[in-house]
């Protein structure tokens, strides 16, 4: 073990040096299996505020970002998006992602099947009501309006429980098919 590594922690668990690549045969050794540790590593990544590098294509198909919120029950995480709008549109296509960061000294490294855009704190105003909700961009295309002018069309899906909103959104449905 290079001399600049971690002592092997309790269970088997050792910390890479930074950007050290494991050989394939060793890399099993690295690997953490325990959502309990993951999470713990998630989340000080998340309060230190660690930038993190998300690879959807080649090597330089990148964004660098920050991890925004971990939900480790829900089994989630919420991540900022980059400053480039259309890698951010790349990044929303790609069916496999990958995320790279520091934690202290180790580098940490995961896989994702792809990720979805979450809004949170929406507004939806009513004409009798105004309720805020958090909402999953299912799907978002571009199309074309009769006037020529494009816009962004979205399929969302509702968060949480929402009885109530949709008890409210039924009641606007109605009150707009009676008007």
């Amino acid at each position: 073990m290079p001399s600049d590594a971690q002592e092997p922690r309790p269970g088997n668990f050792r910390l890479a040096p930074r950007f050290e690549e494991p050989g394939v045969a060793e890399r099993h050794d690295y690997l953490i299996a325990s959502q309990a540790e993951i999470a713990r590593i998630l989340r000080s990544i998340e309060t230190r505020n660690c930038p993190v590098a998300i690879y959807f294509g080649g090597e330089e198909d990148f964004t660098l970002s920050r991890i925004v919120e971990v939900d480790p029950d829900g089994g989630w995480l919420s991540f900022a998006f980059g400053m480039d709008k259309h890698a951010n549109s790349r990044l929303l296509a790609a069916r496999r992602v990958g995320f790279v960061c520091a934690d202290q000294e180790a580098k940490v490294e995961f896989l994702s099947r792809g990720v979805t855009e979450v809004t949170t704190g929406c507004t939806i105003r009513l004409p009798f009501r105004t309720a805020t909700v958090d909402l999953k961009i299912m799907h978002s295309s571009v199309i074309v309006l009769e006037n020529g002018k494009r816009v962004r069309h979205s399929g969302c899906q509702f968060l949480g429980e929402q009885r109530d909103l949709k008890a409210l959104i039924a009641r606007f449905i109605v009150d707009l098919s009676n008007a």
